[in-house]
């Protein structure tokens, strides 16, 4: 599962209800081993009585510290703590053409690249963009807020996705596109197609829920289909393969722990 948690993050982050819009334009964001730096070419807001936007580009510091979130800005620092296990474990990852754009109803964000490399192989997105409504204001964390928002009804669209899988003696690449989630009432449909010699189309359906205070995600896989022919089974013995202290498989769930 590719790791965009710091995405989640950067938009809950602007999602407090007390500003109406927001706008973060053309950011590149780069990681590595517990720190890196946000090189923003343009934000502004609106938080009534004040408008503000930006008048030239900026960097904003990043660093991870006792499993906790510091922004550097000139003099300012701004501290994060209750970070998710998946954001304190990320150790290097670079996004280009980050905009996210948040009012009093939505929650838009893209970006045109995304690469992140880990211990089994290296992850590359082209393309994406990710549509919700924006939280409603709880006593939730606020990345959590966002996660569920989504859940009720989001869209998740990438235009290509590689994953260079590390084996033993090199990188096996695996190649999807047009990848599209679509989330109402906490049900999922997620599309694409697989391009090797040929191209094969994919379809899975089912829930997912944010359960026991957020602290993991609950995937009922219902269906699952290459060119209309039934793979649930594979797909469930591929899956099982890979689980790691934060993802588990019991059939017929998939469970991601923050």
């Amino acid at each position: 599962m590719v790791r965009l948690y710091f995405v989640f993050f950067f938009i809950s982050t602007f999602s407090y209800s007390k500003i109406e819009q927001i706008k973060l334009e053309n950011t590149q964001i780069n990681f590595d081993q517990l720190k890196g730096e946000a090189q923003i070419e343009g934000l502004s807001f609106i938080r009534p009585p004040t408008t503000w936007k930006s008048t030239n580009p900026f960097t904003i510091g990043i660093s991870l510290i006792n499993q906790n979130l510091e922004l550097f800005f000139h003099e300012l620092n701004f501290h994060y703590d209750h970070l998710p296990a998946q954001i304190l474990g990320l150790k290097n990852f670079l996004i280009k053409g980050l905009n996210i754009n948040i009012d009093s109803n939505v929650i838009q964000t893209s970006f045109s690249h995304y690469f992140q490399a880990t211990q089994n192989g290296q992850y590359i997105l082209g393309q994406t963009s990710l549509n919700c409504p924006k939280p409603n204001n709880t006593d939730q964390i606020l990345i959590f807020r966002v996660l569920y928002s989504c859940l009720n009804e989001g869209e998740f669209v990438v235009e290509n996705f590689d994953y260079l899988e590390r084996n033993s003696k090199d990188f096996s690449p695996n190649h999807l596109q047009n990848i599209k989630l679509s989330l109402f009432d906490h049900k999922f449909q997620l599309t694409g197609l697989i391009k090797d010699d040929i191209s094969i189309k994919f379809k899975l359906r089912g829930n997912i829920d944010l359960l026991q205070n957020s602290k993991y995600l609950q995937v009922h896989i219902k269906s699952a289909e290459l060119n209309r022919v039934d793979v649930l089974d594979l797909l469930f013995d591929e899956l099982k393969k890979r689980e790691s202290e934060h993802f588990k498989v019991i059939r017929p769930y998939l469970f991601l722990y923050f």
